[in-house]
């Protein structure tokens, strides 16, 4: 139970990076918690290879925050829902599933 919730924690503090990496091109007071979040990440990282391999770690953080990026753009920064990006979601979809 403990490990999931590292697990967990690790892919929300990924996901926020990643939504909010673009705020330090605009504001340099962003850099300093950003890549905090980013060093913390990878403080906890390691720590789920004790149950889960490195490979369904990476495609879970990676693919979770890809994928809530993607639904970022569409949800708060109103851009199109391309089919380029569908298929790449499917994609990602598809590997987080093959790894079950």
């Amino acid at each position: 139970m403990n490990l999931i919730l590292f697990l967990l924690g690790s892919i929300s503090v990924e996901t926020i990076n990643i939504m909010y990496i673009g705020n330090t091109n605009k504001n340099k007071k962003w850099f300093l918690p950003i890549y905090a979040s980013y060093l913390t990440s990878y403080f906890i990282f390691p720590i789920q290879l004790n149950k889960y391999s490195l490979g369904v770690t990476c495609i879970l953080v990676y693919g979770v925050g890809i994928l809530s990026k993607y639904l970022e753009n569409i949800l708060i920064c109103n851009k199109r829902f391309t089919i380029n990006k569908i298929i790449k979601s499917l994609i990602i979809l598809y590997g987080i599933r093959m790894i079950k």
